[in-house]
C-alpha cells in the first residue's frame, strides 16, 4: 500500500465516522440556538450546521494533468454554526490511466459580519504517482467568498526531488570502424554516434489567483452560475517560467450537482479546455431553509477551489555522444603494436619501409626488421621482378599482398571479436581480441621468389612465417628450415624444385603447412620430396598438413624418425594431414619410416593418394622404431603397388618394432598390388584395426597380412580405439583373395573377422578369405562372425605337417554364424575351441 493510498483510507474512515452523526442532526433536532449565531429573520444558527459529506468529480485532461477522476471526503473538526468552521478533507485521486494520488487538506472559514464575507485558508499535502514516478507537494490557500464576488490565491510548492527521469532510450548508430597503414603501423580507427533520448517528469511550482462573480442564480440560492478569470504562473526545472491566464464557468445546478468549463493558456501546456463534473451526498450547503442574510455564511461548507492534481510538466531531452577511438593494431602475444615493413618490389627510390615510402627489395626490409615478434615484411608484387634468395631472421613474418591476410589482434572499440589462430597454431586458440584482414591483401598478386645463382631459395628460423609466393626452379630446397622451432608455411606455390619443395630438418615445437601446392620436385634416391619433415636427434615436433596438392614429386610426403640408439636419441613426430591430394607420385604418396627408437603418430584423413607409382602408403617400423597409423574417410586408388603396405621389422632379424594401424572408411580401389599388405617381422608387434572400408579391383589380394619370425600381429577388438578387428569391409572384385591371413615361423596372430563381405574376387578356386599356420610353432586365435562369402572361409593348421596352436571362436557353430561354407582343415579335431567366445580379446 503506498501513502497515498494509506492517507486516503485513513481520512476516508475518519470522514465516515464523523459524517453520519453530523448527517442526523436534521433540522427538527431539538437543538438550542447557540448564542454566537448570527441574526436572521427566520432561521436559527442549528440551520447553518455543514453537515459531513462524501463527493466524486471527474476533470477532463488539462495543463499538467490527463483525466482525474477524485473521491472526496469533507469533514467538520469544528465549527460555530454561521461563524466558523474548522474541517479536514481527504482526496483520493485517479487518472485514466489508473496512476492513484491523493491529499490531506485542513482548513479554517469565518463569517465576518460586518463586511458579509466570508475569508478562509487551507493548507495540504499531496501526493501522484505516474507510470513511473511519485511526486509530492504542499499546498496553501486565501480564499474570500461572498454574495456575489469569490477571490482565491493559491499555492503549490514541490516537495523533494521535483524533476525525475520517467524514461531513457539510446539509439546507437553502431561503430564505423576502419584500418589503414600509417609509416609502419596498422592504424585503427572507430567512431560511434548515440542518442540518447531522455524523458523527465516535473511538478512545477505554481501560484494562482483568480476572481470570480455570480452571474445567476435559482432555487432560493440553492443553484448558481459564476464566473471567473484570473492568471496563474508556473516555474519548473527545466523549463522556463510561464504566465498564464485562465477563464472558466462554473455551473451548480442543485446542492448536489456542480458543472465546469475551464478555457486557459500558458507557454507550457499551451491552450487547454478542461471540462469537469461533480457529485456531493448529502449536499453542499446546510439542510434548513436558507435567508437572504444567510446567503453567504451558508457557503462556508463550499468545494476548496484549487487545481484537482500536482501538474506535471513532461520533458523531452536528448543528448548526443560521439566516442572517436585511434590506435595501432597491437599484437595479442607480445602486447605491443605490429610493426610492418613495407615492399613494393622494383621502386627505385630510396625507401625507409613506412607505408609511404616503402623498400624495393626484400633484402633492404629483411635488414630493417627486429627479431621481437612484432615485425612483419608486407610486400607489394610492384612491377614484379623476381625475388632472390634469402634468410629470414628469428621471429619475423614475410607476407605478400596475394592472399588474403588475416592477423589477430587486441580487443579494438567497434571491432567485433572473432575467435582467431595465432602463428604456430593449428587450430583456433585465440578468442578474446580481434581478426582483421590486412588492407590490400588478396589482390591475387603472388610475387615470385627465384634465384638461378641459389642453392635454396628461402631459408627459416625460428619462429618465422613465409606465405603468399610462388617459389619455382630452386636448385635444391624452395623452402628450408634446419635446427628451428615453429616454423608457418601457407598459402604459397611450389615448383620444380632440384631436390625438395619443403625441407624441414630437425626442426622441432610446431609446425603449421597450410594450403601450399607442391608441384614437380625432381631429385633422386634420398630426395624428390614435395614434403620432407626429418628428425634424427632429441626433440618434438607437432606438424599439421592441411590442404595441400602435392603432384608430380617423386615422394608427395616423407616423414621420417630415425634416432640413435648409441647416443640415446628418441625423436618424436606427430604429423596430421588432412583436406590433401597426393598425385602421381613417382614412387610412394606418403613414406613415414621410424627406426632406432624413433617414434611418429600419422593421421591421413580426407584426402585422395592417386597414382602412385609404387605404394600409396608405404609405413615402415624397424630397429626398436614405433609408428601410429591412422588413415580414415580417404581415398587410395591407381597406386604401381599396393594400396597401403605397412611393414613392422626386419625378416629374420632379432629386434623390436611396434606399430598401430586403425584403417577406417575408405575407398582403396583399383591398386597394382594388394589392397592392404601387413608385414610383421622379428619381435615386432602390430595391434590393427581395418573397419568400413570398400577394397575393390586390385591387382593383389584385398587384404594380405603376414607374421613373420616371433612377432604379434592382431586385428584387434578395443571398444577403446572403436576397433571391430577386421570388420565391416566391402571386399570384391580384387585380383586374389578376398582375405588371407598367415602366419609363420613362431609368429601369434589374433584377429576377430565380423561382418565382411567378401565376393567376386579371383582365388584360383580357394576360398576367398583364408587363415594359415604355416608350421607347428605358430600360435592363432580367430573369430568368425557374420561374415558373407559365396566360396567360404578356410582355416587351415598346417595341413602339410604338425599342426600349431589354432583357436577357433565357438567351433562348432562358426559355420551357422557365417554365410558361405566354412572349411577346417585337414580336420577340425586338430584346433582349439574357445567355446562361447564372441571374440579372441574376450573370454
Amino acid at each position: 500500500m503506498t501513502l497515498t493510498d494509506y492517507l486516503f483510507l485513513t481520512g476516508l474512515l475518519a470522514s465516515v465516522a464523523v459524517s453520519f452523526p453530523a448527517i442526523a442532526q436534521t433540522p427538527e433536532t431539538d437543538i438550542s440556538e447557540p448564542e454566537s449565531a448570527p441574526l436572521s429573520e427566520t432561521g436559527s444558527a442549528v440551520d447553518l450546521i455543514i453537515p459531513s459529506r462524501l463527493g466524486v468529480e471527474h476533470s477532463t485532461s488539462g495543463g499538467g494533468f490527463d483525466g482525474v477522476t477524485q473521491f472526496e471526503g469533507f469533514i467538520p473538526l469544528r465549527q460555530d454554526p454561521g461563524q466558523n468552521i474548522t474541517f479536514f478533507v481527504p482526496q483520493l485521486l485517479l487518472d485514466n490511466d489508473g496512476n492513484i494520488g491523493g491529499s490531506l487538506l485542513l482548513g479554517h472559514r469565518f463569517y465576518s459580519q460586518s463586511r458579509d464575507r466570508i475569508f478562509g485558508g487551507y493548507v495540504a499535502f499531496d501526493s501522484r504517482e505516474t507510470h513511473n514516478n511519485t511526486f509530492h507537494q504542499l499546498g496553501l490557500g486565501l480564499e474570500s467568498l461572498g454574495e456575489t464576488w469569490d477571490f482565491h490565491i493559491n499555492g503549490y510548492l514541490p516537495l523533494g526531488n521535483s524533476r525525475q527521469l520517467a524514461d531513457e532510450r539510446r539509439f546507437d548508430t553502431g561503430f564505423d570502424i576502419s584500418s589503414g597503414f600509417e609509416e609502419n603501423l596498422l592504424v585503427l580507427s572507430s567512431r560511434r554516434e548515440q542518442q540518447i533520448n531522455r524523458l523527465y517528469e516535473a511538478a512545477l511550482f505554481g501560484l494562482d489567483a483568480e476572481a470570480g462573480v455570480k452571474l445567476a442564480e435559482w432555487d432560493e440560492g440553492n443553484g448558481d452560475l459564476r464566473a471567473f478569470g484570473g492568471v496563474y504562473f508556473y516555474d519548473v526545472i527545466g523549463t522556463d517560467s510561464t504566465l498564464g491566464w485562465r477563464l472558466r464557468l462554473e455551473a451548480r445546478p442543485t446542492q448536489n450537482l456542480t458543472l465546469g468549463l475551464a478555457l486557459q493558456n500558458d507557454d507550457i501546456f499551451g491552450t487547454n479546455i478542461v471540462l469537469s463534473t461533480g457529485l456531493t451526498w448529502p449536499r453542499v450547503r446546510p439542510r434548513g431553509p436558507i435567508t437572504e442574510v444567510e446567503d453567504v455564511p451558508a457557503r462556508l461548507g463550499e468545494t476548496i477551489v484549487r487545481l484537482p492534481t500536482i501538474p506535471i510538466d513532461a520533458q523531452q531531452e536528448s543528448e548526443t555522444i560521439v566516442d572517436e577511438f585511434t590506435e595501432p593494431l597491437m599484437n595479442p602475444e607480445e602486447e605491443q603494436p605490429y610493426r610492418f615493413v613495407h615492399v613494393t618490389l622494383g621502386r627505385q627510390a630510396q625507401g625507409d619501409g613506412t607505408f609511404e615510402n616503402p623498400f624495393g627489395t626484400v633484402e633492404e626490409a629483411l635488414e630493417d626488421t627486429l627479431s621481437d615478434g612484432n615485425n612483419i615484411v608486407y610486400i607489394e608484387g610492384g612491377n614484379n621482378p623476381d625475388i632472390p634468395a634469402f634468410t629470414i631472421p628469428d621471429r619475423v613474418r614475410v607476407l605478400s599482398q596475394g592472399p588474403v591476410q588475416l592477423l589477430a589482434g587486441l580487443p579494438f572499440p567497434g571491432f567485433p571479436e572473432a575467435p582467431a589462430r595465432l602463428p604456430f597454431s593449428p587450430v583456433v586458440n585465440y578468442e578474446d581480441g580481434i581478426l582483421v584482414r590486412l588492407p590490400f591483401s588478396g589482390d591475387g598478386n603472388f610475387p615470385r621468389i627465384q634465384d638461378a645463382g641459389a642453392t635454396d631459395l628461402v631459408a627459416m628460423s625460428d619462429r618465422t612465417v613465409l606465405s603468399g609466393f610462388r617459389i619455382a626452379n630452386a636448385r635444391g630446397n624452395a623452402v628450408i628450415s634446419n635446427q628451428a622451432e615453429n616454423i608457418e608455411i601457407r598459402d604459397n606455390a611450389i615448383t620444380n624444385a632440384g631436390e625438395r619443395g619443403i625441407f624441414l630438418n630437425e626442426v622441432t615445437g610446431s609446425v603449421v603447412l597450410f594450403n601450399n601446392s607442391i608441384t614437380g620436385s625432381r631429385g633422386g634416391a634420398g630426395s624428390g620430396q614435395g614434403i620432407l619433415i626429418r628428425n634424427s636427434t632429441d626433440g618434438d615436433v607437432e606438424a599439421t598438413i592441411q590442404s595441400h596438392q602435392i603432384v608430380d614429386n617423386r615422394v608427395a610426403i616423407e616423414i621420417s624418425a630415425l634416432g640413435n640408439l648409441t647416443q640415446g636419441f628418441d625423436p618424436q613426430q606427430i604429423v596430421n594431414i588432412t583436406d590433401t591430394d597426393l598425385r602421381n607420385s613417382g614412387e610412394q604418396a606418403l613414406l613415414a619410416t621410424a627406426s632406432n627408437s624413433g617414434n611418429q603418430q600419422i593421421s591421413f584423413r580426407d584426402g585422395n593418394i592417386l597414382n602412385s607409382g609404387a605404394e600409396g602408403l608405404l609405413i615402415q617400423a624397424t630397429n626398436i622404431g614405433s609408428q601410429e597409423l591412422i588413415l580414415e574417410n580417404s581415398t587410395v586408388r591407381g597406386s604401381g603397388g599396393d594400396g597401403i603396405r605397412t611393414q613392422s621389422g626386419t625378416p629374420n632379424e632379432f629386434s623390436t618394432a611396434a606399430q598401430e594401424v586403425f584403417i577406417r572408411g575408405n575407398q582403396i580401389i583399383n591398386n597394382g598390388g594388394d589392397g592392404i599388405s601387413i608385414e610383421s617381422n622379428e619381435v615386432a608387434a602390430q595391434e590393427l584395426a581395418i573397419d568400413a572400408n570398400v577394397i575393390q579391383g586390385n591387382g593383389g589380394a584385398g587384404i594380405r597380412g603376414v607374421a613373420n619370425n616371433l612377432s604379434f600381429q592382431e586385428y584387434v577388438t578395443d571398444a577403446a580405439n572403436s576397433s571391430l578387428g577386421i570388420s565391416n569391409n566391402v571386399i570384391s572384385g580384387n585380383g586374389d583373395q578376398g582375405i588371407i591371413l598367415t602366419a609363420n615361423d613362431s609368429a601369434t596372430l589374433i584377429t576377430d573377422i565380423q561382418e565382411n563381405t567378401v565376393s567376386d574376387n579371383t582365388t584360383g578356386g580357394n576360398p576367398e578369405v583364408e587363415v594359415t599356420a604355416s608350421l607347428s610353432t605358430t600360435d592363432i586365435c580367430v573369430v568368425l562372425n557374420n561374415n558373407t562369402s559365396t566360396t567360404g572361409i578356410r582355416l587351415d593348421n598346417n595341413s602339410l605337417g604338425a599342426p600349431g596352436l589354432f583357436e577357433v571362436g565357438d567351433l562348432p557353430t562358426v559355420s551357422s554364424r557365417n554365410i558361405g561354407e566354412v572349411f577346417v582343415e585337414p580336420n577340425s579335431s586338430v584346433f582349439t575351441n574357445k567355446a562361447g567366445a564372441p571374440s579372441c580379446f574376450r573370454n
